[in-house]
């Protein structure tokens, strides 16, 4: 980065900012006065730091790449059709606990072989590299053999983002995009036609369920749910051709949406929804990007962490100043990015698939 001609006329702002200049900044902020055109070094410098970071795998600044990825990938075949979920219980997985070195016969699961509850996630929990392993072969094999296997339909092209949970475990947020040629605008001419509301629907009770017919009615417990369960029993699917609302078939008042061949699987929670308008789409697109690309810090506390190294690179250079304002910059930038990602929170399982380079994405 140092050798580009951008950075090269950059130096000479960097060298004349001061952990005084950024302690100003703090405190604009802590007023509400502060102006990101206030002070271009400062705008200069962060600017430097994301390029830097975009470059190291599971920071947020190389997350935000994702970004673009996506939107290139609408801008090439189109918006997605459908936006799945799949959050693998490791757990609860033999899977898992073999890759962690439990002694089980995959070939024989027996449920007294697999331990307690307690017993499982205390040996998920003291080996991220094997849940690592086992969040990667699972995804991929979903991939593999049933997004592309065609089980949600024809299927030209699928993104997956990898986040952590606040356990540490790892879940995907995948949108794929389906073989048609119907825009959202000729989707909605097209369900005026009853023949075509039919084929959607039979299409969508296929890959979309949210109806369990055998199950137990429960006393009445939690009065309010952030999910909005319970929901209310629908008989019979069907579109409202005047406002194009989807309802799906649903025979159990707690149950999320999913699909039989997914779970059945994975064995773990999961959520499908098909997208077909266009502002689905891009509020979807729009989520997934900002929800992954999203920081642990927030901006002033990356501010705050800069100045501290700043004056870092402020004493070491009190003591040899013979530096050119070139190497001077690049010190400052790649110390305040060191001392920023120290503060980044990134569970186990993350460093063990970043190290065991799974990456944190799937396209």
């Amino acid at each position: 980065m140092t050798s580009r001609p951008y950075f090269q006329q950059s130096a000479q702002l960097l060298e004349s900012l001061s952990s005084a200049d950024i302690a100003t900044a703090l405190v604009n902020i802590s007023k509400g006065t502060y102006s990101s055109i206030a002070d271009q070094r400062i705008n200069t410098l962060m600017k430097h730091i994301r390029v830097v970071g975009g470059h190291v795998m599971g920071s947020s600044h190389s997350r935000s790449a994702l970004r673009t990825k996506i939107h290139s990938l609408c801008f090439n075949v189109g918006l997605p059709s459908l936006f799945v979920t799949i959050n693998p219980a490791d757990i609860h997985s033999p899977v898992a606990l073999y890759f962690a070195g439990v002694d089980l016969d995959l070939d024989k699961i027996l449920p007294e072989t697999l331990g307690t509850s307690y017993e499982r996630a205390k040996t998920i929990a003291t080996h991220p590299v094997a849940t690592a392993k086992f969040f990667n072969c699972l995804i991929k094999s979903i991939l593999k053999s049933l997004v592309l296997g065609g089980i949600l339909g024809p299927t030209k092209a699928y993104f997956g983002t990898v986040e952590s949970q606040g356990r540490g475990s790892l879940h995907l947020h995948l949108l794929i995009w389906l073989n048609h040629d119907f825009t959202p605008t000729q989707l909605k001419q097209q369900i005026q036609n009853e023949d075509f509301r039919q084929k959607l629907l039979a299409y969508l009770e296929d890959i979309v369920k949210e109806d369990l017919d055998q199950f137990r009615a429960k006393p009445d417990g939690l009065k309010t749910c952030r999910m909005r369960m319970p929901r209310a029993l629908v008989e019979n699917s069907h579109i409202d051709v005047s406002t194009g609302q989807i309802t799906m078939r649903r025979s159990h008042p707690w149950i999320n949406n999913f699909n039989e061949w997914v779970i059945s699987a994975c064995r773990c929670n999961m959520d499908i929804k098909f997208i077909w308008t266009g502002s689905d789409a891009k509020a979807l697109v729009y989520y997934i990007t900002d929800y992954v690309t999203k920081s642990s810090l927030a901006f002033y506390d990356m501010f705050a962490l800069a100045q501290q190294g700043i004056k870092s690179i402020e004493q070491q250079q009190a003591t040899c100043g013979t530096e050119s304002a070139i190497e001077k910059s690049r010190k400052l930038v790649l110390r305040c990015y060191n001392t920023i990602a120290s503060h980044q929170e990134v569970s186990g399982v993350q460093v063990a698939s970043y190290l065991m380079n799974y990456g944190d994405h799937y396209t």
